[in-house]
């Protein structure tokens, strides 16, 4: 006679069966949704996915320090040069600070390479409120850029903030009692058909600019 199965066993059992199944079912869709693991932040699961596949930039609707009206993914495209793009505003003190530093350490490697007509650095203000035409002209001297590389814009309506924000996975938090504005910082590297085709962290210039030098390289072949 064929021995019962204890109900008490038989029902840790078909538990465990299913806490395994869904463990694993859950596992599944976290790697796929992570890309097998590559990426467990937004940030770097952004950086991964560009590398994998470009994509077109937001077509903002700017105006730099000459009072130029322009929209971003045009202007990139008619000047047919590489752009490493970032986000700042000029009442920080913190972290773009050393945005500027590492802007202008690209801006000197463009120079010494002969790249000013390969390559072009933009700087978009995310506070339009306050960061109007004059006030990126101080800041633009204070940080001296050569405007010929190197140019610094700002949004023509306050109203495009959220999208800018969306489309470039910047993250922007007012940090008290100051009301200084915490962000994240990427540079953004753009083809000259106005795709972003990488994303990197402050302290990886060298690498990036690396990566231009070969993707311009390999573009003449």
């Amino acid at each position: 006679m064929q021995k019962k199965l204890n109900p008490v066993l038989n029902d840790l059992a078909l538990t465990f069966l299913a806490s395994a199944t869904a463990l694993l079912i859950g596992m599944s869709l976290l790697l796929y949704v992570t890309d097998m693991g590559r990426s467990f932040t937004t940030e770097g699961f952004r950086r991964h996915r560009i590398q994998i596949k470009a994509e077109a930039v937001v077509n903002l609707a700017l105006i730099d320090t000459s009072g130029r009206s322009l929209f971003l993914r045009d202007a990139i495209q008619s000047d047919g040069r590489y752009v490493v793009l970032d986000f700042f505003y000029t009442s920080c003190i913190t972290i773009c600070t050393a945005q500027a530093f590492a802007f202008d350490l690209l801006q000197q490697r463009i120079k010494d390479a002969n790249l000013e007509k390969k390559v072009r650095l933009i700087s978009i203000s995310f506070d339009p409120k306050h960061d109007d035409i004059d006030a990126l002209k101080i800041y633009a001297k204070n940080i001296g850029s050569d405007e010929l590389i190197w140019s610094l814009m700002t949004l023509q309506n306050s109203t495009d903030l959220k999208s800018m924000l969306q489309g470039f996975g910047i993250y922007v938090v007012k940090a008290s009692p100051l009301g200084d504005l915490d962000h994240n910082v990427s540079l953004h590297l753009i083809d000259p058909n106005g795709e972003l085709i990488k994303i990197s962290a402050l302290d990886d210039v060298d690498e990036l600019f690396e990566v231009l030098q070969k993707t311009i390289f390999d573009a003449k072949i």
